[in-house]
C-alpha cells in the first residue's frame, strides 16, 4: 500500500510540474516566459561570454609567457606577442557585435514574437508604410 502511494504521489507531482512549465503558442501571442524575468537568458549569454573571454586571455597569457621564457623578449618576439593580442581583443570584440546582434533579433520578436502577421505591435507601422506608399500620404 505505501508503495503504491509513492508511485501516485510521484506520478501526480510530475504531471503538476510538467503543465507549470507553460508552453509557447504563436497563434495567440502567450509567452512562456510570463511572469519571469524574460532578459535573464540575455543576462545568462552575456555572463558566459565573459567567462569566456577571461579565459582566452588567460590562455595568451600563459602562451605568451611561455614563449618568453622559450625564446628570450627581443624585437620580434614582442611585435609577434602584439599582433596576438590585437587578433583576440578583435576576435572578442566580433564575437560580442554576434551576441548582440542575435539578442537584438530576439528581442524584436525573430525567434518567437513575430508569428508572420505582424502581432507583435509592428502592424500599424507597417499597415502605416503601405498605405503612405499607396496613397502618398505624408
Amino acid at each position: 500500500m505505501a508503495i503504491s502511494a509513492l508511485g501516485l504521489g510521484l506520478l501526480l507531482g510530475a504531471g503538476a510540474s510538467a503543465s507549470a512549465q507553460g508552453r509557447y503558442d504563436p497563434y495567440y501571442g502567450q509567452d512562456p516566459y510570463y511572469g519571469h524575468d524574460n532578459s535573464q537568458p540575455q543576462k545568462n549569454e552575456k555572463r558566459a561570454e565573459k567567462s569566456h573571454q577571461n579565459s582566452e586571455n588567460e590562455q595568451l597569457k600563459a602562451h605568451q609567457r611561455y614563449e618568453r621564457d622559450q625564446y628570450r623578449n627581443d624585437a620580434d618576439l614582442r611585435s609577434h606577442q602584439r599582433q596576438e593580442r590585437e587578433e583576440l581583443k578583435w576576435h572578442q570584440r566580433a564575437e560580442e557585435n554576434a551576441r548582440k546582434s542575435h539578442q537584438r533579433y530576439e528581442r524584436d520578436g525573430g525567434y518567437y514574437g513575430n508569428d508572420g502577421y505582424y502581432r507583435n505591435g509592428r502592424s500599424r507601422n507597417r499597415t502605416g508604410n503601405i498605405l503612405r506608399g499607396i496613397f502618398g500620404l505624408p
